[in-house]
């Protein structure tokens, strides 16, 4: 099954331009779209523990050990008027959600990649997220990278699940990606794969990088054919 969690609209058409905080599950049998809403609430009823609406997070799901049912991982994302570095998790089993990590209100854009924080990423959307297997813990991590705020962002920040803890993470080499946001990213093994995005330059990239999470180095990689300039796009 394929999960949607909230986004934007469209005014074109009479149709309602506002970020949605609908969840929906399609049935992937028979096509039917099921919303979600009213059926998902904060822990113990708690508003503050449910994410507002916003656009541009990222979400990734995992399954529980203890339980086999799934959870979701919410990083990130904009109202337009306020950036989020807020974590959120959805418990499946219990139809819960509960913040995870708190925001900082840091979301100065290029001051906060230059002097990052000690604690949690700036706040920030259109980034990218995906899991790494930790080889020290054997716990998935989030690996975070890119993004805007009110400035373009090229770090790497890995959050874990299990510690509740964000790690700033150590770049080996001079030579890296632009700082961009809209850019597509997944991770192969201990390899993370980044191409495209739209970058402090205004350009719009069709460059592929690769980033090593055992020795913390960029490579570019470069091919006669590529899917030409694109972001916002899907990987």
């Amino acid at each position: 099954n394929m999960w949607v969690q909230k986004g934007r609209g469209d005014r074109k058409k009479g149709k309602d331009k506002s970020k949605s905080s609908n969840k929906h599950l399609p049935d992937a049998h028979v096509a039917v779209w099921c919303d979600l809403d009213g059926t998902i609430t904060g822990h113990e009823g708690d508003c503050t523990q449910t994410p507002l609406p916003r656009y541009g997070h990222t979400m990734l799901v995992d399954v529980c050990r203890a339980t086999c049912l799934p959870y979701f991982i919410l990083f990130g994302g904009s109202d337009q008027l306020v950036f989020s570095n807020e974590v959120f998790k959805l418990d499946w089993e219990t139809k819960q959600w509960s913040r995870l990590s708190t925001a900082s209100g840091n979301s100065d854009g290029d001051k906060a990649v230059e002097h990052p924080g000690t604690d949690v990423p700036v706040s920030r959307n259109f980034h990218s997220a995906v899991w790494h297997l930790n080889p020290h813990t054997g716990e998935r991590d989030m690996v975070v990278f890119g993004g805007k705020s009110n400035g373009y962002h090229n770090d790497i920040w890995s959050y874990s699940v299990a510690s509740n803890t964000w790690n700033l993470v150590s770049i080996s080499t001079e030579t890296m990606p632009s700082r961009r946001y809209g850019h597509s990213a997944v991770m192969c093994g201990n390899l993370m794969v980044v191409y495209g995005g739209y970058d402090n330059n205004s350009y719009i990239c069709r460059d592929t990088w690769v980033f090593s999470m055992d020795t913390n180095n960029w490579t570019c990689v470069e091919g006669k054919v590529d899917p030409g300039r694109r972001f916002l796009h899907s990987g």
